[in-house]
């Protein structure tokens, strides 16, 4: 390793936290890191880990020790909230409530998607039509469509 290349690890070292899997930049402070980084993390969600791990919403990434950046590991790995903000209530497969994160938020909402779509429901089929269609994009979830939405199909009205 030469030195540019040291030099470029220790800058990146410096400019960017890893805690939970995510790098969080180590100038923003702890409650806006959170929510713009993780998935299933908001404003309310935010709020209530900096309380349960006892840090400032103003505190800066780069100004945690190493206990409280353990801390707040810790804190997003077991993540209990109450009923009312979790993301996942009454889950359909285990009946559940749960508050998913990151890669499981993503995986959650696609087997509901693939759910709909072999239950053959309303919305299940406008996602069937819309992925099997080249030409015409159906709107999923309510949108008007007489003057929206005509990017891919034909521009202007025709009569």
């Amino acid at each position: 390793m030469n030195k540019s290349q040291a030099k470029t690890l220790a800058d990146s070292d410096d400019r960017f936290i890893r805690i939970f899997d995510h790098n969080f930049p180590a100038d923003s402070t702890i409650f806006s890191g959170l929510r713009q980084t993780i998935k299933g993390i908001g404003r309310r969600i935010g709020q209530q880990i900096c309380r349960n791990v006892g840090l400032s919403m103003n505190q800066r990434f780069k100004e945690l020790d190493e206990t409280q950046r353990m801390k707040l590991q810790d804190e997003l790995g077991t993540l209990e909230l109450p009923e009312f903000m979790c993301n996942r209530r009454h889950d359909r497969v285990t009946g559940e409530t749960m508050h998913n994160l990151a890669q499981e938020w993503g995986d959650a909402v696609r087997k509901d998607i693939d759910h709909q779509k072999i239950i053959k429901s309303y919305i299940g089929q406008r996602y069937i039509q819309f992925q099997s269609s080249s030409k015409r994009f159906i709107k999923v979830r309510g949108q008007n469509t007489k003057s929206n939405g005509r990017k891919r199909a034909n521009i202007g009205i025709r009569k």
